[in-house]
């Protein structure tokens, strides 16, 4: 089938899957001459505490995309992006507006997991601040452990099959041998 670039890819398999070490390698793997391109976010659930609040995120990922678009351009936006900053539900409607505009200034590349870790106040489970489509020069990432009405509407999806126990050992082995250490395997 041919690629949709207009669209997020998901990652989802249960917990330890190796969902956030993929996307985390995607990151990694981007070369200088891509990042330079680009405006390249990551937002990893888990790696704060501030980091499981959508709210948060999503004042975080405005404000940034905002910094990428003109001053000239921005200014209206700016107000209203003061006026929503302490609300999730005015945050949830500026959002893809914002991430359309800055779009027209610079590539964007977004990497989102544990989408389904987020404290979503007055949110179900479809996920609804998640965009369906996205608008040109944006690709999107997004990882998730529990399946979500989101990831059945027109997302290109890719789930991932629990590790066994020998992979895990070979994660483990490559992630100390990456650190020029060796583990003791003995018993």
């Amino acid at each position: 089938a041919a690629a949709r670039p207009d669209v997020p890819l998901v990652v989802t398999g249960p917990r330890g899957s190796g969902k956030t070490t993929l996307l985390r390698q995607f990151l990694a793997g981007l070369s200088d001459d891509e990042c330079a391109s680009a405006l390249v976010l990551a937002h990893f659930v888990g790696g704060s505490a501030s980091s499981f609040f959508l709210r948060r995120m999503l004042a975080s990922t405005i404000a940034t995309l905002l910094d990428a678009v003109p001053d000239d351009v921005r200014v209206p936006l700016d107000e209203d992006f003061a006026a929503a900053a302490t609300s999730q539900a005015a945050l949830v409607e500026l959002w893809p507006r914002v991430l359309a505009l800055a779009a027209e200034y610079t590539r964007i590349v977004f990497v989102l997991d544990g989408v389904d870790a987020i404290f979503k106040d007055g949110y179900d489970g479809d996920l609804p601040w998640l965009p369906r489509s996205l608008p040109e020069n944006v690709a999107m990432l997004v990882g998730c452990s529990e399946p979500h009405a989101y990831v059945e509407h027109a997302v290109l999806v890719h789930r991932m099959q629990p590790l066994d126990l020998e992979m895990r050992r070979d994660v483990v082995r490559a992630l100390f041998k990456a650190h020029g250490r060796a583990l003791n395997e003995d018993p």
